[in-house]
């Protein structure tokens, strides 16, 4: 009767040994997808492509450039930006040579108003244009919208939604 009581308690604990196991093993893979998901494009950014003139075609024409801006140490941008139309009547901003400070959930908006006095600024009327795609080099983003009035909006606007500030704004002329 004791051996199998000694068997029992041996075999209850390698099962809590495994069980243990188990949890450490979900863990490190839920930190690692975390880490790969979350922080890493926080610290790294992510690169555009760095040639426009592969992807621009020659039916098109600039509405408006700008240029990004600091708004502090922590939130910044430079590089060129153009409001471009295509012949068939879509519209897109290019991103040109920019460097945009790091940032969790960045959007691009299109906004009526010119400036932003600092991080904190409201972002006015705008059109949200989806998610930045890059935070360096060169790249697109899509207009989807048709627009009659599209010089009543007068910034490309790099907004971080969770935080509700300003990273960077381009005024359009």
């Amino acid at each position: 009767m004791e051996i199998k009581n000694k068997s029992s308690k041996i075999y209850f604990e390698l099962m809590n040994r495994k069980s243990k196991i188990a949890i450490i093993s979900v863990i490190i893979v839920a930190s690692t997808l975390t880490i790969v998901l979350i922080v890493f494009p926080l610290f790294f950014g992510t690169t555009g492509m760095n040639n426009l003139t592969e992807n621009l075609s020659n039916d098109y024409e600039t509405i408006y450039t700008g240029n990004l801006v600091k708004m502090d140490d922590a939130h910044f941008g430079s590089g060129e930006v153009q409001l471009i139309k295509y012949s068939n009547g879509s519209h897109a901003i290019y991103f040109i040579d920019v460097e945009i400070a790091n940032g969790p959930a960045l959007y691009v908006y299109l906004s009526k108003k010119s400036e932003f006095s600092g991080i904190y600024d409201s972002p006015g009327e705008f059109i949200d244009l989806g998610t930045l795609p890059a935070q360096s080099g060169t790249f697109e983003v899509k207009i989807n919208d048709a627009f009659e009035n599209i010089e009543s909006y007068k910034s490309v606007l790099i907004w971080c939604l969770p935080f509700s500030v300003v990273f960077s704004y381009a005024t359009l002329n």
